[in-house]
């Protein structure tokens, strides 16, 4: 028997599209970039690799990336009349020099003349900590969380949380009920003290896990864990405006006055509610050491930036359907 006319048509459609991204890939030329600074250079590298012809003035550090030296700024003008690269990328140490009379006429002339930074962001979906600057957290900067996203997001977050609050309310109090007998005496609900809202305290709450006489997880701690339940009180958190749907997790109050002191800018994380969903969350699983505190940062600095609902959409698709990502690198289709 010949096979059935919708999957003829199914293989048909997925063949056509199949061409087309083939076609897109085939005809994208390789592009040729050249980095003047060595300010996030082994980053550029890793992301770009052979694509990259060199470096101008660069550090001692980047050329042990396998980056090619192409001597000092003086004779900038000259390697790009040489090399004739597609892109440019001006460290931020070195702004003052995407006004250069060469670089201007470089990039009238076609080619993308663009700050390291900016394409360190738009490579990772992170803003780069290292090329952040004082001023970059000032209120009136493109950093600054916009207030009425922020009122938007308020309405939208409140809204749902109070839905499922309703919803959900009769599961809550069984579970409640149910793991407080199994923990032992105290409180319903454990209370995390965390940094909220510009660094204000709140308790977070949870179902108790922990047996109090052997501080071991029950058995109803264990399928609430396995459920992923344990933070479903967090809607209380979320009802009282306490906590966003989407924003940077929230920190335990005494790591994040302890991160504050180790980690610059990371006290703007908190211009934001923490929320139950978060932008860092949908690339890093679990944040382990003081390096990848300040990856979750730069995710969480990208989220204050960039607060949509269209990005607080994707986070909810991207933890819904756990989209593949790498841990350091993602791009944006």
């Amino acid at each position: 028997y010949p096979p059935p006319v919708y999957l003829i048509v199914l293989c048909g459609l997925a063949a056509g599209c199949l061409l087309v991204l083939l076609s897109k890939l085939a005809a994208q030329p390789q592009e040729s970039i050249i980095l003047v600074g060595d300010q996030l250079g082994g980053a550029m590298f890793a992301a770009f690799g052979s694509q990259i012809i060199g470096v101008i003035a660069p550090g001692s550090d980047v050329l042990k990336d396998g980056l090619t030296d192409l001597g000092e700024i003086s004779r900038l003008s000259g390697v790009l009349n040489e090399k004739r690269p597609s892109r440019v990328l001006v460290a931020s140490t070195q702004d003052q020099l995407l006004s250069q009379p060469a670089l201007v006429q470089y990039q009238q002339s076609g080619a993308v003349v663009e700050s390291t930074a900016t394409m360190y962001e738009r490579t990772y979906l992170r803003v780069s900590s290292e090329s952040l600057r004082p001023t970059d957290v000032l209120s009136a900067s493109p950093l600054a969380a916009s207030p009425a996203m922020m009122s938007l997001q308020a309405t939208y977050s409140n809204l749902i949380g109070l839905f499922f609050v309703i919803i959900l309310a009769p599961l809550m109090l069984v579970l409640a009920i149910v793991s407080r007998m199994a923990a032992g005496p105290g409180t319903m609900l454990d209370r995390v003290e965390c940094a909220g809202f510009e660094g204000i305290p709140f308790y977070r709450l949870r179902f108790r896990l922990r047996s109090v006489k052997t501080n071991e997880i029950t058995w109803v701690g264990k399928i609430i864990s396995s459920l992923h339940l344990t933070g479903l009180p967090q809607l209380i958190n979320l009802v009282r405006g306490e906590m966003a749907m989407f924003g940077p997790s929230p920190a335990r109050l005494a790591f994040a006055t302890r991160l504050e002191q180790e980690i610059p800018f990371y006290s703007h994380r908190m211009a934001m509610r923490p929320g139950l969903l978060g932008w860092a969350q949908t690339h890093l699983m679990d944040v382990r050491d003081l390096r990848e505190e300040g990856v979750q940062l730069e995710y969480d600095l990208y989220y204050v930036k960039h607060c949509t609902p269209s990005l607080d959409l994707e986070i909810l698709l991207r933890m819904l359907f756990r989209a593949p990502h790498h841990p350091s690198r993602s791009r944006r289709a």
